[in-house]
């Protein structure tokens, strides 16, 4: 058996001009109030997201995509939109709170792992609060019992009502 000779490898400044680049950069967007309301509106479809995740994003969004890309200049802009947004119930912490602590708590989160899951994802600390006393379990054995095997094991069987 032959072998073939090695290739040589091509230094990664070099480019062949005969192949154009597959990457193509996105075109530059005004920042407007209609340009900033579909990215928004984009991103919301795809994802239940907390107030400040939102701003992070349409700020990353004005960077890569918005013309001019200064996000700074867009502040007012966004915070418009965000208000807009959470007075229509486009942007709702409250629910995003209780559908994302039932889903944790059917993992068997605890209250505390589930304000800090919730916290790290930018959920205000209100909204939270509201979530957890609006959870109803009517007795802490009732959560034990849910989380404990059955039958117990041998020796710790007590008799079920």
């Amino acid at each position: 058996m032959a072998r073939e000779p090695a290739r040589r490898r091509r230094a990664p400044d070099e480019r062949d001009s005969a192949q154009p680049s597959r990457r193509r950069s996105p075109e530059r967007v005004p920042v407007n109030e209609t340009t900033l309301g579909e990215a928004a509106l984009r991103y919301l479809e795809r994802y239940d997201a907390p107030r400040e995740k939102l701003v992070r994003h349409l700020e990353r969004w004005i960077r890569k995509r918005g013309e001019p890309g200064d996000p700074v200049r867009a502040r007012p802009l966004i915070e418009a939109l965000v208000a807009r947004y959470t007075a229509s119930g486009i942007l709702d912490e409250n629910r995003l709170a209780e559908v994302s602590l039932g889903r944790l708590r059917a993992r068997g989160a605890s209250r505390l792992a589930i304000r800090a899951k919730l916290a790290a994802r930018g959920v205000e600390a209100a909204a939270i609060d509201r979530a957890l006393e609006r959870e109803t379990i009517e007795e802490p054995e009732a959560e034990l019992a849910e989380l404990l095997p059955w039958p117990p094991p041998h020796g710790l069987a007590q008799p079920r009502p």
